[in-house]
C-alpha cells in the first residue's frame, strides 16, 4: 500500500477577502474528486480550530488534519528566559533551546512569498491576483 502524500494547506476564513477562502476550499473540493486511494492527506494550517471546521464542513474531505499556524513560535517561561540571559552574558549562547513542533507535510501550498522557512520543505509560492504586476509599488525588485 502506498503512503498518502501529506499536503499542508494554509487556510484562514476572511470575509474581507472571501475569494481567497473560496480558492482554498475549491482546491480541496477538486482533490475530493480523486479516487479514494489517490487522495492526499490535507493538513489544514490555521490559527484556530474554527477555520479547520469550516474546511471540514464545507468540503467533507475524508483525510483532513488540523495543525495550528503559525507553528514556529516558541514560548519560554520566565525562568528559562533568565537562564538564557545569563548564558548570553557569560558564554555568549542560549543554554535552553527548544525545537518548535512542525507539521509532518510533504508540500506546503500556498506559500505567500516564502513566508514559512522550513529547511527541506517543498513549497509552492503564490501571489494572489498577480499583485506584483498590477501594484509594483508595493513590491521590492
Amino acid at each position: 500500500m502506498v503512503e498518502r502524500k501529506r499536503i499542508g494547506v494554509r487556510f484562514s476564513y476572511n470575509e474581507n477577502w472571501i475569494a481567497g477562502s473560496y480558492y482554498i476550499l475549491n482546491i480541496i473540493h477538486a482533490l475530493n474528486t480523486l479516487d479514494a486511494d489517490k487522495k492526499p492527506i490535507i493538513v489544514v494550517l490555521s490559527e484556530n480550530i474554527d477555520n479547520f471546521n469550516i474546511v471540514k464542513n464545507e468540503t467533507q474531505y475524508p483525510f483532513l488534519e488540523y495543525f495550528i499556524y503559525p507553528f514556529l513560535q516558541l514560548k519560554y517561561s520566565i525562568a528559562e528566559r533568565v537562564v538564557n540571559k545569563i548564558g548570553s552574558v557569560f558564554i555568549n549562547k542560549k543554554i535552553i533551546t527548544k525545537t518548535a513542533k512542525q507539521p509532518k507535510i510533504d508540500l506546503l501550498y500556498p506559500n505567500y512569498i516564502d513566508v514559512i522557512k522550513v529547511e527541506g520543505l517543498k513549497k509552492v509560492n503564490w501571489i494572489p491576483d498577480f499583485q506584483e504586476e498590477h501594484l509594483p509599488q508595493f513590491f521590492s525588485k
